[in-house]
Formats: structure tokens, C-alpha cells, sequence
């Protein structure tokens, strides 16, 4: 028992006290607490699998990152130690520890799950945890088992589990519980007072909504949707504060936001491969928006101005791909048989599927019925009540709609059997756009709980 607690605090360093500090040494005071924990997770993994490609040993790379987040810390002291005051500040407030035991209650459920019922099988087994397992034994990256797949989720398992000195497949699942409570919270982002215990009942109640086996099986979907969701919830803070209270004239406010939520959407093509489909969906129905709302003498100016975060998400975008390019890996079968470009072009042979998946598709949101209708009707209130944010909501429908014609072409041009492959992925893939509606609910919410019904954010927390 002692030994088990020792794991659990050793694998608190790496799975949560890490990626806040370099998020904090890395960032202005503006962003909130789980915001810079994604945002430092997602730069250690990104550092872990380029470290990875080099060739480096995990033990020269790991002891690498480690240095280089104690440098920054030392370099920007003196902002952590305002974090540190700003936090214990905050602490004082007796809510602000309802919201770490929300937060506890979300991780130490997973925990128990994990440790009592350990979903490892299928896809998580022989794909996910057998390439953690081989990044932990030191083997290079062309030698992985399906090396075309992104690793991000599984070499970020392998990082923590060096902390307890043994592979324990469990403890790299631990990621899931622990992702889950940082992106929920983040939507505490969008509420100007949090000393609400509405927002607290909202939260909590999406919270526990989506909160099932998926989250800490090994599979790297819910990842994908978190992950997505982070990034959508940061354009969408960028737009409330660039889109004015009519809801149509468009100026450039906190472009840092702007700049973030192209990270997050990036670093998606590195979790799978459909998660680079879902960063270009988010990217590109961005700056769609950004090209509607923006006053149309001046959208050719913004694009002139601001080219460098698009330059940014392709060179995201390509990372992975270009990796695999040069260490010989067939692009063309980046999903193995069941994928490749010539199936692509099997669409229109296939159209007599689409009754069978429309079926699907009908199944899944029976599923999630509460969630989808209360965020269909707050849609509605909102587009009538709340001008400000009609343009946003459209944008995060988009989105939704966007992924939905996605999953849908994919099981048309699959060479898979059909069934089969609808039985063991359909779930998995409709559930990445699960972000859709506690962003939706939280959004409308944070707007209505304002007494001017004006959804501008003065201070992030």
C-alpha cells in the first residue's frame, strides 16, 4: 500500500506539477490554471516525440526536458512566485476548493476504475499500450510496431512511468482522469464570477455526463476531444473578446488566444491521425469566421497582418507526416488496408451505405439526448436573446457539422467491412466532437449569469 502512494505522488510530478510549471514559465498571468497545464503537456510531448525521432535515449531526453523546465523556472522567478501568491490568494475563498474537489473526485474515479477493472484490450492493447511499452524499453522510432500512428499519448505514458522506476501499464492510463478534470475546468474560463454554485451545478453535472470507460481505456479518442475542445474554448474566448457587442463588427483583441488555439489545434495530429482532421476542421472553420465577421475592407489586412499563425498550424500539421516521409514510412497507407488515397476515390461507389450509417449516427445521439437537446434549446434562447454570440455558437456548430460529414465519408470509403468497422470504431469517432456541448451549455450560461447579458471577459482567471 505504502509503495502504491509513493507511485501515485512520484507520478503527480510528471502528470500534473510539470506541465503547470512550464505552462506558467512560458505564459503571461492571463491564462488560467488549466489552460498552462495543457498548454506544458502538450509542449513536454511534443519536445518527447521529436526527442524521440532524433534517436535520443528516453533517459537522456527525459532528464533533458526535466532541466529545461528548472532553467525556465529559475529564468521567470519571479512570475511564479506571483502565480504562487495569486493561488494562495485564491485559495482563501472557500468555493475555490469546491472546485479542486470537483476536480479530485474526476481523477481519483478514474483511479479506482483503472485499478479495478483495467480496460486493456483491442486497439489499446496491441496499438497504444504494446508502443508504450516499446518506447519505455528504449527501441527507436522506425522500429515501433505501426510506427505510422501518432504517439503522443503513449510517449507522454512512458514519461510518467519513468517517474515510479517500472512499466506499469495502468499507471500511463492515469493521463485520462487527469486531462478530463483540467479540460472541464477550463470552462470555468468563461464565467465572469465563479462564487456561483449554478456554475458549479452546471459543471459538475457535464462533468460526470461524459465521464465514462473511454476516458482511461488507453484509446486516444477522448484525448482527441479533449484536446479539440481546448482548442475551440480558446478561439472562442478569443472571439468574445474581438466581436462586439452587436454581435457582427470584428477587431483584433488578445491575439495570444488567437495564437494558442492554433497550438492546441495543431498538436491534435500528433494524438491520431483523424485528430489532424479535427485540427484542420477547427483551423480552417477559424478563419472562416474571422473572414465573416471582420469588416470587408479590412480582411485582407488581417490575413497580410497576422499570416504567422497559419504558417505555424502547417508546419504543426506537418510535422508528423514529414517524421514518418523520412524514416521511409508509406504515406500513402498512413490507416494501413483500410485506408489509403486510391480508396478515397471510392465515394460514389459506396453511397448505398449511407442509410446504414445515418442509422448510426441516429443510435449514438440517443445516447446523449440530454446533452444535445439542452444545448439545441440554449442554441435557440441564445440566438434570440444574446446577439453577441450568435456568430460564435455558428461557429462552434460548424465545427460539429463539420466533423459529422467526416466520420460519415470515412465509413463510405473505408475497405473494412462495414459492420465491423462501424461496431468497433463508429462510438470512438463521434465521440472526439463530444466537446461541443458542455462548451455550448457553459457558453450560454456564463452569458446569461451576467446581469448586462454582455459575454465579455475583462479578466481570465
Amino acid at each position: 500500500m505504502l509503495a502504491q502512494i509513493i507511485n501515485l505522488l512520484a507520478l503527480s510530478i510528471p502528470l500534473i506539477l510539470l506541465p503547470i510549471l512550464l505552462g506558467t514559465g512560458i505564459t503571461k498571468h492571463r491564462l488560467d490554471l488549466s489552460t498552462r497545464w495543457w498548454l506544458g503537456f502538450l509542449l513536454i510531448s511534443l519536445a518527447l516525440i521529436i526527442f524521440h525521432a532524433l534517436s535520443i535515449p528516453p533517459t537522456v531526453y527525459s532528464l533533458l526536458i526535466i532541466m529545461i523546465i528548472l532553467v525556465l523556472l529559475f529564468w521567470q522567478r519571479e512570475m511564479l512566485v506571483l502565480e504562487l501568491l495569486k493561488t494562495s490568494k485564491i485559495l482563501t475563498n472557500p468555493i475555490s476548493w469546491v472546485w479542486v474537489i470537483i476536480a479530485l473526485f474526476i481523477i481519483v474515479v478514474g483511479l479506482v476504475e483503472i485499478k479495478t477493472y483495467p480496460v486493456i484490450s483491442g486497439d489499446a492493447l496491441s496499438i497504444w499500450l504494446n508502443k508504450a511499452k516499446s518506447i519505455y524499453a528504449g527501441k527507436s522510432f522506425w522500429t515501433l510496431a505501426i510506427v505510422q500512428y501518432p504517439s503522443l499519448g503513449p510517449i507522454f505514458w512512458t514519461f510518467a512511468m519513468r517517474f515510479t522506476g517500472g512499466y506499469e501499464p495502468i499507471y500511463g492510463l492515469y493521463l485520462g482522469p487527469i486531462a478530463y478534470s483540467f479540460w472541464i475546468l477550463a470552462h470555468l474560463s468563461l464565467f465572469e464570477q465563479k462564487n456561483n454554485w449554478v456554475i458549479v451545478a452546471i459543471i459538475f453535472s457535464t462533468a460526470i455526463l461524459f465521464y465514462d470507460s473511454t476516458v482511461y481505456n488507453g484509446y486516444q479518442d477522448k484525448l482527441v476531444m479533449m484536446c479539440a475542445g481546448m482548442a475551440v474554448l480558446t478561439y472562442v474566448r478569443y472571439f468574445l473578446y474581438s466581436i462586439d457587442s452587436s454581435g457582427w463588427n470584428f477587431h483584433n483583441g488578445r491575439f495570444d488566444l488567437f495564437w494558442l488555439g492554433t497550438f492546441l489545434a495543431g498538436m491534435l495530429s500528433f494524438i491520431k491521425t483523424e485528430g489532424a482532421i479535427m485540427g484542420l476542421i477547427i483551423f480552417s472553420s477559424t478563419l472562416f469566421v474571422v473572414a465573416c465577421s471582420y469588416p470587408k475592407g479590412k480582411r485582407y489586412e488581417f490575413f497580410k497582418t497576422n499570416y504567422p499563425p497559419i504558417i505555424f498550424f502547417l508546419a504543426l500539421l506537418s510535422t508528423w507526416p514529414l517524421i514518418l516521409y523520412f524514416g521511409n514510412v508509406d504515406l500513402s497507407k498512413i490507416q494501413g488496408d483500410n485506408f489509403s488515397l486510391q480508396s478515397g476515390f471510392d465515394f460514389f461507389k459506396n453511397l448505398d451505405r449511407l442509410p446504414i450509417i445515418a442509422l448510426r449516427h441516429l443510435e449514438y445521439y440517443h445516447g446523449i439526448f440530454p446533452a444535445l437537446t439542452i444545448s439545441i434549446l440554449l442554441t435557440l434562447l441564445a440566438f434570440r436573446s444574446l446577439p453577441k454570440i450568435r456568430i460564435i455558437l455558428s461557429y462552434v456548430w460548424l465545427i460539429w457539422l463539420a466533423h459529422l460529414v467526416f466520420i460519415t465519408l470515412i465509413f463510405l470509403v473505408t475497405r473494412a467491412p462495414l459492420i465491423w468497422h462501424l461496431d468497433t470504431a463508429f462510438n470512438r469517432l463521434s465521440s472526439q466532437h463530444d466537446f461541443v456541448y458542455p462548451l455550448i451549455i457553459s457558453l450560454i450560461i456564463s452569458c446569461l449569469l451576467r446581469k448586462d447579458h454582455v459575454p465579455f471577459i475583462e479578466n481570465s482567471p
